[in-house]
């Protein structure tokens, strides 16, 4: 795929990551030892890199097939101990699985995929175990789901390497109780349940402890690290803000990778936050970067809007990262370091080409690359300063052609655009988006919007503009961002054959100013004379379109 088309998703709003805390090398896995504290050292300090940049679109890692299930979601990553670069499974991953799209409630094992490469992908199942693990530690059916199925329910696994032992960690469902779960391998293909040996305890009294059936409310999604002499776990949460229930992220604190003990929230939601009868905040993962601790936390509520929205705090402290009050408020978070559009994702480091990969995944009518029904995605990504990163998004599409004139919006004009009926021409600005919350995915400083101009009727107004022609090349791609209203029929952009003024391709929003990346294969078309097409006839509610970074391989006329 060419790399103009490559999903130029760097975060929108940006804080400063000064660090405090050094590290050493450790023999260990996931090692975190830091020194004592040390004062700031002056200005240049705050150019450390603690913001994430994904500068390739997404592309398959691994996919399960139909023997094993039909999608993965919540997903671990790591390498083989002692594997060689060429080795068939130099990495693994692991994940929830599923043998029918109804949700979670068939999840009942996990996949096992492996391969030699990051950067190549395209892993298979592990033909050790079949691509399947996790169907020998089933305790009992749940009856809860469906009385028809064997084993308990299994989600969200994270595995680390200690002493030539890999732990993995998960949550079970059984008869609607979510359990804690505990597993370990030598060999990565039998693994013995040692839930038994594991134990979560409080000690003392925590502000907004909501504790219940012998758990901390909503304990799952568990991701490890090791600090000092000590490890540290991760979970989604719920906390009791004045008797409101909101999502929070718990961690716990272990000698021995069995017991552990809460130590308290790492973040808490608070009101502006997303909020749902479920914890909110899913999928954490730490990672330790130039004397900082970097929390991801995906923060949805499983609908089309928020299930990318993945949030990024940065701290000096593993155990304190502040609160979030929604993407309206950022201000009120001064952990806050900016965003990526992935659900669960994992940060790698591959030691063997020093890059930086991101992984994504989920249900398959959530995913939002380009063939990625059911996969895990992966991307390689860069830790920018929070100027290199802000620089990186105004100028991420200028800098790459497109036969589209003026496809960025960036000079807040339509010059090289027709425009007919009453369009309403709405440039949003970074002010806008920041006041707001939305559209943002979209890159550059400004983002085209059907909405009325100066919010003066509203969605009323009604039309179409249309690009400059052009020739579509050999092996073309077309990409672009969307959001707004939802209507295949009167809110769309689409591709127009320029000659017979039929559609070619087309697309609309989903009912949401968080915007998607949409990627069209034109190869089947080199040689056609083209236009796009941003198309507005529609009055109701969510009665808007909105597009931004047009590009097309092609010559404009």
């Amino acid at each position: 795929m060419s790399i103009r088309h490559y999903i130029l998703a760097a975060s929108l709003f940006l804080a400063s990551c000064t660090p405090v805390l050094d590290s050493e090398e450790n023999t260990d896995d996931n090692q975190v030892k830091p020194k004592p504290e040390q004062p700031s050292v002056g200005e240049n300090e705050d150019a450390k890199r603690c913001v994430p940049v994904i500068i390739e679109e997404f592309r398959e890692l691994y996919h399960p097939s139909d023997a094993v299930g039909i999608y993965m979601n919540d997903h671990t990553v790591f390498p083989k101990e002692g594997a060689k670069g060429t080795d068939a499974d130099r990495w693994h991953v692991i994940g929830i699985t599923n043998h029918e799209l109804d949700g979670s409630t068939g999840e009942i094992h996990f996949s096992n995929g492996i391969g030699r490469s990051l950067a190549e992908g395209r892993f298979q199942d592990n033909p050790a175990n079949g691509g399947i693990i996790m169907d020998a530690l089933r305790k009992s059916p749940d009856p809860t789901p469906n009385p028809n199925r064997e084993g308990i329910l299994c989600w969200a696994p994270h595995v680390v390497h200690h002493q030539g032992t890999y732990h993995m960690y998960y949550f079970s469902v059984l008869s609607s109780k979510w359990n804690m779960e505990y597993a370990t391998s030598t060999d990565l293909i039998n693994w013995k349940d040692r839930t038994s040996e594991l134990t979560l305890r409080v000690v003392g009294s925590h502000e907004g402890l909501l504790y219940e059936n012998g758990n901390i409310v909503e304990t799952r999604d568990p991701m490890v690290i090791k600090y000092g002499n000590n490890w540290i776990m991760y979970t989604t949460a719920m906390w009791l803000d004045n008797g409101v229930r909101r999502g929070a992220v718990a961690v716990y604190e272990s000698p021995d990778l069995k017991t552990w003990t809460f130590k308290g929230y790492a973040l808490r939601n608070l009101e502006g936050a997303p909020i749902a009868a479920y914890s909110t905040c899913e999928s954490p993962f730490v990672t330790y970067k130039d004397g900082k601790f970097i929390l991801s936390v995906t923060i949805t509520v499983s609908d089309i809007a928020t299930y990318h929205d993945t949030i990024i705090f940065v701290s000096d402290n593993p155990y304190d990262f502040g609160t979030y009050s929604g993407a309206t408020r950022l201000e009120s978070s001064r952990h806050y370091a900016g965003r990526i559009s992935a659900h669960c994702p994992e940060f790698i480091h591959d030691k063997g080409n020093g890059k930086w990969y991101v992984t994504t995944a989920g249900w398959p009518d959530r995913l939002k690359y380009e063939g990625s029904f059911g996969g895990v995605g992966i991307a390689e990504m860069k830790w920018m300063t929070p100027d290199e990163a802000e620089d990186y998004r105004k100028h991420a599409c200028d800098n790459h052609e497109s036969a589209v004139l003026n496809h960025s919006f960036e000079k807040a004009n339509l010059d090289h655009w027709t425009k007919s009926g009453d369009f309403g021409v709405h440039m949003v600005n970074d002010a806008f988006k920041s006041r707001y919350g939305t559209y943002r995915d979209m890159i550059g400083n400004k983002t085209f919007c059907s909405y009325a101009d100066n919010y003066q009727g509203g969605d009323s107004q009604t039309g179409s503009m249309r690009s400059n022609s052009f020739i579509i090349a050999d092996g073309a791609k077309m990409s672009f961002y969307i959001a707004g209203g939802k209507d295949m029929e009167k809110l769309y952009v689409a591709l127009v054959n320029a000659e017979t003024e039929e559609i070619i391709f087309k697309e609309t929003g989903l009912d949401t100013e968080n915007s998607r990346r949409v990627t069209w294969d034109l190869s089947d078309y080199a040689g056609t004379k083209a236009f796009v097409e941003v198309y507005d006839n529609s009055t109701a509610p969510w009665g808007h379109i909105g597009v931004d970074c047009i590009l097309v391989d092609g010559k404009p006329i």
